[in-house]
């Protein structure tokens, strides 16, 4: 399978004499894989909740349950009789 952003752009070279032509949009996956780091790091904060590491998170009782940690350690404990 192809990378989606390049065959958008239609960067497809194959290896073959003449295949120049196809690395003309080259340049515009760049900047676009360049930038959309950029987004993340500017939207980071508003993504994460507004309260420190040691305080609850309203609304939310217990936000690891059902996480895969957790199910899987309950797996490994014991059975009880």
């Amino acid at each position: 399978d192809e990378p989606r952003l390049l065959h958008l752009w239609d960067v497809k070279p194959r290896g073959q004499e003449g295949d120049a032509a196809k690395f003309e949009n080259l340049w515009l996956v760049a900047v676009v894989t360049s930038i959309l780091p950029l987004f993340t790091a500017i939207f980071l904060r508003y993504l994460l909740p507004d309260c420190k590491q040691n305080e609850k998170i309203p609304g939310i009782a217990d936000p690891t349950e059902n996480s895969l940690l957790r199910r899987w350690l309950n797996s490994q404990l014991p059975a009880e009789d």
